[in-house]
């Protein structure tokens, strides 16, 4: 959705992208997995955030944060919300999809990182 409507959209993932040069985009997009039934493991996970605690220029980007859960959302977006906000950036939104129904709110991320990011 963000392509369509003129975003450069660069796809990563967190194994192949250990420091980014944030300061090259005006956002950042960062999804994680909610493990198990959302329940015990509060997120984020180890590779979410020592893959935060690596960029540099983390205050220099819009981020907004999306999770995928299979039984409940949890406390991981909060959380992640929580540590990028502690390691000096800003979230614009976070939203947590059901991988369940995938097609339900399915626009709500694209939507405002086009009014809060642009």
């Amino acid at each position: 959705m963000l392509e369509e409507r003129a975003f450069v959209v660069e796809d990563l993932t967190l194994e192949s992208a250990s420091a980014v040069a944030l300061r090259d985009f005006d956002g950042l997009v960062l999804g994680s997995p909610v493990l198990g039934a959302g329940l015990r493991r509060h997120g984020p996970t180890a590779l979410v955030e020592a893959w935060l605690r690596a960029q540099e220029h983390l205050d220099e980007v819009k981020t907004a944060l999306f999770s995928v859960y299979r039984v409940r959302p949890g406390h991981s977006l909060r959380n992640t919300r929580q540590l990028v906000h502690d390691l000096g950036g800003h979230v614009v939104i976070t939203h947590a999809y059901s991988a369940l129904r995938p097609r339900s709110d399915e626009h709500v991320l694209p939507a405002e990182c086009m009014v809060r990011i642009r």
